[in-house]
């Protein structure tokens, strides 16, 4: 048969858990989950950083997991134009078509699913 999107993340992250990777390179991982499953794999991911592994995760949307990053990256059309904190590059964000989450950006780490909605 063929797996969902939910189905496919949470075998993703069953192979992490078992192959214990130190470098996780995840392209879009949210993409198709619905509330749950962002909360879930996003709880997965910090555990695996907390634990030493570095994350390298590639997405357009940043209201899911902003709060908890270090560094940006911003590329365009496979170049780095900008790098640095949430906050470095918060003005950077719109002019290069990446929507900034819903926030100020000094309140960065709210950028995250893993609060309650009602706080949304």
């Amino acid at each position: 048969g063929v797996l969902s999107g939910g189905e496919k993340r949470r075998l993703i992250m069953a192979s992490m858990i078992a192959e214990r990777k130190k470098v996780l390179l995840l392209d879009e991982p949210f993409s198709g989950l619905d509330w749950t499953g962002v909360r879930d794999f996003l709880s997965v991911l910090l555990t695996f950083h907390q634990k030493g592994d570095t994350i390298l995760l590639i997405s357009h949307d940043l209201d899911k997991f902003l709060g908890h990053v270090e560094q940006v990256f911003l590329l365009n059309q496979g170049r780095l134009i900008h790098q640095g904190s949430p906050v470095e590059i918060w003005s950077q964000l719109l002019p290069n078509e990446v929507h900034p989450p819903h926030t100020a950006p000094e309140d960065y780490q709210k950028a995250t699913w893993l609060r309650d909605k009602a706080s949304l």
